[in-house]
């Protein structure tokens, strides 16, 4: 069993919570911690004692104004959505911080628990998940496998030569043969222009330009 993030924070006198905390104190990132913890004894303090407007405000103060003391990274719209809660309608409830815990949590997660679990425990952190070229292995196919993208079987990796436009051409193909009579046509044609007299028409239009 390994161990997680929620289980870790449930009893901060471990050895293991210290020594998480004293992990996120050296790496500079306090605030998601000092936050979930706020929020989770304002919990317990409200069904205690509701309308314990004093500690809501000092939360928000401390951590979810922008440019307070502790400021989490949260999304803004979230961030307006409590101090709009607090400050207009005047709310107190701690479900208002919820959303925010659970951002908390996850950053705090990602950012200093994996880090630390890694160096603290090896052996606790999670099993990571099967890898994709163990899972095709264990598929069964009457084909043969690829067992290689870089040089699959039957696959050449040499660069084949780029057929150019005139090795398509050949002695046989119609198209390409040549024409001597065609030829001997447009050379008349152009002789018979050449010394043809000038008409009037073709006179007018070379003044006009």
């Amino acid at each position: 069993m390994y161990l997680t993030l929620e289980k870790l924070l449930e009893d901060p006198t471990t050895t293991s919570f210290q020594a998480f905390s004293s992990f996120v104190h050296r790496h500079y990132c306090t605030e998601n911690l000092f936050f979930w913890h706020a929020v989770q004894a304002y919990e317990k303090d409200f069904h205690d004692q509701p309308g314990l407007s004093a500690q809501c405000l000092a939360i928000v103060r401390t951590y979810v104004e922008p440019n307070s003391p502790l400021e989490i990274n949260i999304p803004c719209d979230m961030r307006e959505h409590i101090l709009h809660q607090v400050y207009q309608l005047h709310q107190c409830h701690p479900h208002i911080f919820q959303p925010a815990g659970k951002v908390t949590l996850e950053l705090m997660r990602v950012n200093a628990f994996l880090p630390w679990l890694a160096v603290w425990e090896p052996s606790a952190l999670p099993t990571p998940p099967t890898p994709l070229s163990t899972t095709f292995s264990a598929c069964s196919s009457t084909t043969p496998m690829v067992h290689s993208v870089s040089s699959p079987q039957g696959w050449s990796t040499e660069p084949e030569p780029r057929a150019s436009f005139s090795s398509f051409r050949s002695a046989k193909d119609p198209i390409f043969k040549p024409r001597p009579s065609l030829i001997k046509k447009i050379k008349t044609t152009l002789i018979q222009v050449t010394s043809a007299p000038t008409r009037p028409s073709a006179i007018f239009l070379n003044k006009s330009l």
